[in-house]
Formats: C-alpha cells, sequence, structure tokens
C-alpha cells in the first residue's frame, strides 16, 4: 500500500506533466490563428496568378509546358502529406486510414513528414521516399516530384492531405496535383471572363507565362503545405485540451488518495500518543 508521501511525489509529478502539456498547447494555439491568415493570403494569391494565366492566349506554351502535359496512361503517384510531430490525436492515422483505402490506385507513395511516414508503415503502406516537413523544405519535394513527372516515371500526382475545416476538425483530403490545369475564371453571366485591355507583355508573352506559371506550381503545393501544417497544429491543440483535462482529474484523486493517508497517519499518531499518556 502506498504511503502519503508517495501519493504527494506522484502528484507532485503530474503537475509538472500538467504544465508541459500546457505549454504545448499555448504554443499549439498561438500559431494557428497565425497559419490561418498565411493560408488565406496564400490562396487569394494562387487565385491571382491562376486567373491572370487563364487571360493570357499562350495555347502553345499551355500544350507543351512539361508540368502540363496530359498523358493517355501510366503510373500514378500518390503524395502524402503529414508532419514530423505526434501528439494530434489521431491525425496522422486517420490520413494513413485513407492513404491505404486509396494505395492499390498507385504505383508509387511518396510521404512528406517523418511522423506521418511512420504511421503510414504501421497502415501497411510503405513509402518508396519520404521527406521532411519543415518549412522551406518544400523545394526539395517539388524537386523531386517535377523531376519524376517531367520524365515520365509517372504520368499523374494527387496529394492526400489533412484539410483545415474548424479547430476541431479536420479531414483527409485528395486532391489532383500533377499535370496543373489552369481553369478559365467565368464572370458574372458565366462567360469566359476577358481582359477589358490589350496587355502588352515583357519581355514577352510566352516568357511571362513561364516565370508565372512556375510561381503558380510553387504556391499551389506550399498552400497544402501550410494547410496541412495547420491542421496538425489545430489538431495538437485540441490534443492536448484534452490532455490537460484529464491530467488535472488525476492530479485531483492523487490529491484526495493524499489527504486521506496523512489523515489517517496523524490520527494513528494520535492514537499512540494518547495512549502513551494513558499508560
Amino acid at each position: 500500500m502506498k504511503t502519503y508521501s508517495a501519493y504527494q511525489e506522484e502528484r507532485d509529478g503530474f503537475t509538472d506533466v500538467l504544465e508541459t502539456v500546457k505549454t504545448i498547447e499555448k504554443i499549439a494555439a498561438s500559431s494557428v490563428h497565425f497559419l490561418k491568415e498565411n493560408v488565406g493570403n496564400l490562396d487569394r494569391y494562387v487565385k491571382d496568378i491562376e486567373r491572370m494565366l487563364s487571360r493570357m492566349d499562350v495555347p502553345a506554351g499551355r500544350r507543351e509546358h512539361p508540368l502540363m502535359r496530359k498523358r493517355a496512361a501510366g503510373p500514378r503517384a500518390l503524395l502524402v502529406v503529414t508532419g514530423d510531430r505526434g501528439l494530434v490525436g489521431g491525425l496522422w492515422h486517420a490520413v494513413a486510414a485513407a492513404a491505404r483505402v486509396h494505395a492499390a490506385a498507385y504505383r508509387v507513395v511518396l510521404a512528406v513528414g517523418t511522423s506521418g511516414a511512420s504511421v503510414l508503415r504501421e497502415e501497411g503502406v510503405r513509402p518508396a521516399k519520404s521527406f521532411a516537413a519543415q518549412t522551406g523544405d518544400e523545394d526539395a519535394v517539388t524537386d523531386y516530384v517535377f523531376g519524376e513527372f517531367t520524365k515520365g516515371s509517372v504520368a499523374r500526382v494527387d496529394v492526400l492531405y489533412p484539410r483545415f475545416r474548424s479547430l476541431a476538425e479536420q479531414e483527409p483530403a485528395l486532391v489532383p496535383f500533377l499535370p496543373f490545369d489552369v481553369a478559365m475564371p467565368l464572370g458574372d453571366g458565366g462567360e469566359v471572363e476577358k481582359p477589358a485591355f490589350i496587355p502588352l507583355y515583357e519581355p514577352g508573352k510566352q516568357r511571362v507565362f513561364e516565370e508565372l506559371f512556375q510561381r503558380y506550381v510553387a504556391a499551389s503545393f506550399r498552400r497544402i503545405v501550410l494547410e496541412a501544417r495547420l491542421s496538425e497544429l489545430s489538431a495538437r491543440t485540441v490534443a492536448m485540451e484534452h490532455a490537460a483535462e484529464k491530467t488535472r482529474g488525476y492530479i485531483g484523486k492523487l490529491s484526495l488518495r493524499f489527504r486521506k493517508g496523512r489523515r489517517a497517519l496523524l490520527t494513528e499518531e494520535q492514537l499512540e500518543n494518547f495512549a502513551a499518556h494513558r499508560s
């Protein structure tokens, strides 16, 4: 049977755990609002570039750009975007479960995020190649994926990532990535929107199109990575809230046992003192 001092030591240990959990929760929560704003800004930036690209009459450039080339058949690749850290509840397992469902349709599975890659292996999906999900490492991912696509090693690339719905809700989403398709924006009447003036391009329409397209590609993938990061931090915030609540409950139980043990010991000492005094 534990002594009251043992309950005190255990309670003090869980109090330290609670402080750590609250710190992790505060760090994650403070980043959620910042990332939501960044994702919104990047989303508007991507749509602005898409609008400019769709207005440019460059049919040859569209057909010949390697990242827009559509192939009738060929192997497909699935790029699974997760994160490098855990403490996100069941988020990575939900993404891995979705990957397991879709994996049969793809010859190659690639993973972004070391923690998510481990969960993928647990689910029986073995990535051919894994990348870290650190901020700034997006170029390493796109360089590899674009290289495989332009070489013809894969005919299509889809991305599976945790889509952000709200602080308490994130869901796996499967979206097409390559080949890129620039949508034609429609006006209020449903017709194709056209510029109200004749634009002049310097150093040339084809060069401007290619430069805008490269920015469009990079920004589109970075938006996916940022949204996955936003989902990760949101899930971690909620998970740490639940962990803190459970830890407080356990601390309360230990405190009650500590008080009962201490009261029993004091009562025993008082009885012994009383018996000694009587004798």
